[in-house]
This record gives structure tokens, sequence and C-alpha cells, in this order.
């Protein structure tokens, strides 16, 4: 199974000539925060949206609730 396992990921290495290293959670994230989309993620979840949007995709009021 390992082997299955291996061979079906090793489609998904950016260089097939490095073995596979193991990496682990915090070491992930520390490294997507500093990639480029890490920084994209991070700066769009920061920016609070304009209050148009969150009152047009929010709840609208009373008129949807039904008795």
């Amino acid at each position: 199974m390992q082997h299955t396992m291996l061979c079906r990921l090793q489609q998904y290495w950016s260089n097939s000539l490095e073995p596979h290293k193991y990496v682990t959670v915090a070491e992930f994230s520390e490294r997507f925060k500093k990639f480029h989309v890490g920084r994209a993620v991070i700066d769009h979840l920061a920016t609070p949206p304009p209050v148009s949007e969150v009152a047009t995709k929010g709840h609208s009021g009373q008129d949807e609730v039904s008795s």
C-alpha cells in the first residue's frame, strides 16, 4: 500500500528528482504565509468588505421570518 500511495503522490511533486520530505503543519503554515498567495490571502482577509456588500449579502430583515 505504501508504494502505491507514493507512486500516486509523485505526480504532484514539483521536482521529481528530489525525494519526498514530510512537512509539519507549522512549517507549511510559515512557508504559506511567506508565499505570494499566502500574503494575498492575508491581505484580503485583513481588509473589511464595504458596508454595502455586508448589507446586501447578510440577513435582510424580518421579512424572511415566517410564522
